[in-house]
């Protein structure tokens, strides 16, 4: 795969019950993240009711010098929809990327070193 066809996000509902998944992978630009605050503001309409935004971001980058136009541009963030966010990042410079990007923000931000983790905790303490 090129390049130019590579796809560095993917939106998704998750099994779990109220979990909408936004997948990372690779370098993230700030065009990506405005095509994935439309996809996630689409998402968030289909459902009532608070919401789990599970990131899992393995091997993200992103610049640092957009991460302030990028946490500006996720309306999705200010909003009542998401109360938790959960991202799964082993990479310090990943976390700490997404940390810029969702630490000004409404719902409760909450790190997790591997999915089994994060799993766990959405199970035990979102979900019952």
């Amino acid at each position: 795969m090129s390049e130019e066809d590579r796809v560095a996000y993917q939106v998704a509902w998750s099994d779990l019950e109220r979990v909408l998944e936004l997948n990372l992978e690779g370098n993230v630009t700030l065009d990506d993240f405005r095509a994935i605050e439309k996809h996630i503001s689409a998402r968030l309409e289909e459902r009532d009711g608070p919401v789990t935004l599970l990131v899992a971001a393995s091997s993200v980058r992103i610049s640092p010098d957009a991460v302030g136009t990028i946490r500006a541009s996720q309306s999705y963030l200010q909003g009542q929809h998401i109360r938790h966010i959960v991202v799964v990042a082993k990479d310090k410079l990943a976390r700490l990327s997404l940390l810029l990007v969702f630490n000004l923000c409404r719902p409760t931000l909450r790190f997790f070193d591997t999915d089994d983790l994060a799993a766990h905790f959405l199970k035990a303490r979102l979900l019952t």
